[in-house]
């Protein structure tokens, strides 16, 4: 790693605040954990914990969602459900990559906390290059990380959080790194991640672009009643508007499936309840996102 050390002065540690420099993190052997070992599991329902019940978070509806998922009930399930599989498959050896590169999107700023979370569960050394431009839940979410690896040393010592301009060569140094690379992005992310040289006894996967929609019925629909009927915009609220209609999962069209006139009235009712709910919630919009939108 030596002839890597001036790459790395281009990268900024985010969090941990931990001990040693990003070059001797990753001079260091990082000896895979078990699986779902305890002290793991207590840092991420400790991190959850603290998420949950900071204040900062309560008007993030993403975050409070990935804090929630990440509760120690939640990572309980998982690990049931991950011995479950191991006895099912005696003869099967299952054993950590090891080291994991994660280069996480910038439209959906909590999607690194899912794939940073299993890998840091499954007994990983982690690296994740974060966006630069990120949305201050990010900071904050950092400094509440930074907060729990004061009690939970595990954190500190098998995770780096970092950001760097599109940079090649650094991108590089961690993919030859890792034995494991994910990468969030959209089609070009990807393709340009490819062209930089990955760890011959490495593995990758990719999340590039894709395209959602939404298909709803409307003669059930015109059955409900308004409470139902708002009761379904808000959940249509939650796909929709978080990350400004950026998210893979978020529909870009709406089909109404039945008659014409049907789906015109559902149309009318479905879209006044949606706006509705954008009002209740106090939804705000730029002009900028405005202009992306149109």
């Amino acid at each position: 790693m030596t002839n890597a050390h001036g790459t790395l002065s281009r990268v900024e540690v985010l969090a941990p605040a931990g001990p040693g420099s990003l070059a001797a993190f990753l001079e260091e052997v990082h000896p895979p954990s078990p699986p779902f070992s305890q002290d793991r599991m207590d840092a991420v329902a400790a991190l959850s914990a603290r998420l949950l019940t900071d204040p900062g978070f309560r008007n993030a509806p993403p975050f409070v969602a990935a804090a929630f998922w990440m509760r120690r009930a939640g990572l309980e399930r998982l690990r049931t459900a991950y011995a479950s599989r191991f006895q099912a498959e005696p003869g099967v050896l299952r054993v950590p990559a090891g080291r994991v590169f994660h280069v996480a999107p910038a439209n959906v700023d909590t999607l690194f906390l899912y794939s940073w979370a299993l890998a840091f569960l499954c007994g990983n050394a982690n690296v994740i290059r974060l966006s630069g431009e990120r949305a201050p839940e990010v900071d904050a979410l950092l400094r509440a990380l930074d907060l729990t690896a004061a009690d939970h040393p595990v954190l500190a010592a098998e995770n780096r959080f970092v950001t760097y301009p599109h940079d090649a060569p650094v991108s590089e140094v961690f993919s030859r790194w890792c034995l494991h690379r994910i990468v969030w992005g959209g089609d070009a992310t990807v393709a340009a991640l490819r062209e930089v040289p990955l760890n011959p006894h490495a593995s990758e996967r990719s999340f590039a672009s894709k395209f959602s929609f939404a298909v709803l019925k409307a003669s059930p629909f015109l059955a409900l009643g308004s409470e139902d009927r708002q009761g379904l915009a808000a959940r249509f609220f939650n796909d929709f508007f978080p990350f400004d209609q950026a998210a893979c999962s978020t529909p870009q069209v709406v089909f109404w499936v039945g008659g014409a006139e049907e789906g015109r009235r559902a149309h009318a009712l479905f879209l006044d309840a949606v706006q509705a709910e954008a009002r209740r919630r106090n939804l705000q919009v730029d002009a900028a996102q405005a202009c992306r939108r149109l």
